[in-house]
């Protein structure tokens, strides 16, 4: 096995190689829209993390692969975004990096596994060990993004999709920064009740760079036939996974791209 894997590569591995989140989203690709990347895989982080294998000879590797030059740097372990655990929030991720910043971007991430407070997690999973992969994927410019539930996870109500979306990229939602737009969606009927957000920044991808803007929300984020796609999509992948599911998608060039989904574990 080689230092980094490719899609197809990686899409033939179990998820104790691999890790979940890129477990989980490699089992939409092709059929869904997802950035494009590589999978570090956990015996590859175990070499960097005991001296083995030297980081800076990974990251030549990623680079080799790849043609682009801002990265998002994500945790791939086999205890986070489960059925049983999400453990969101928990592991180091790294979005808008540079070539020049990738090689300590992915260091932190395989540290992240390492640190003392993750023990509880640990011990919650009943997992001896917090083995972590890294899934390295192209920074895209979003221009919307958010998250999808395809349960209403208030309520608990099986035939309602709930999405939020917001200018730019979709960590002001996670992070709680901003307050998005807020859909409520049927699956049967496919009809909705769309709530305007309260939105005066976003995060944009921009020459290379992460900067905060100022924006106006005073219409709604996302069109019918945008709120429709997603919906779409939402019901599909659920499907897939035969369970409900969290995803995060973006917008770029009027094209939903999945960014990662995960069981709803609440």
């Amino acid at each position: 096995m080689g230092l980094v894997l490719n899609y197809e590569e990686a899409k033939l591995c179990e998820v104790k190689i691999i890790g979940n989140k890129a477990y989980n989203l490699l089992k939409l690709y092709p059929q869904y829209l997802i950035p494009r990347g590589v999978v570090v895989p956990i015996n590859v982080t175990r070499g960097i993390i005991d001296g083995r294998i030297l980081a800076k000879d990974v990251v030549r590797k990623i680079i080799e692969s790849l043609d682009f030059n801002v990265f998002a740097v994500r945790s791939s372990t086999c205890v986070e975004d489960s059925k049983d655990y999400s453990f969101a929030g928990q592991f180091v991720t790294h979005c808008g990096v540079p070539v020049a910043d990738l090689e300590n971007a992915c260091i932190k991430v395989i540290e992240s596994a390492k640190r003392k407070n993750m023990k509880p997690y640990r011990d919650i999973a009943g997992a001896t060990s917090t083995d972590i992969g890294v899934l390295v994927q192209e920074m895209l410019p979003c221009r919307v993004a958010g998250i999808m539930f395809t349960k209403n996870p208030i309520n608990q109500r099986n035939d309602q999709v709930i999405i939020e979306a917001a200018f730019g990229l979709g960590e002001y939602i996670v992070s709680g920064r901003v307050i998005p737009d807020h859909i409520e969606c049927i699956k049967k009927n496919k009809k909705y009740k769309y709530s305007l957000g309260n939105q005066t920044s976003g995060l944009f991808l921009e020459d290379r760079k992460l900067v905060d803007k100022a924006v106006i929300n005073e219409v709604p984020i996302l069109n019918p036939e945008e709120v429709m796609e997603l919906l779409g999509i939402g019901i599909d992948i659920e499907k897939d996974f035969k369970f409900p599911q969290d995803i995060e998608w973006g917008i770029v060039d009027n094209k939903v791209y999945i960014l990662q989904s995960r069981p709803i574990t609440t």
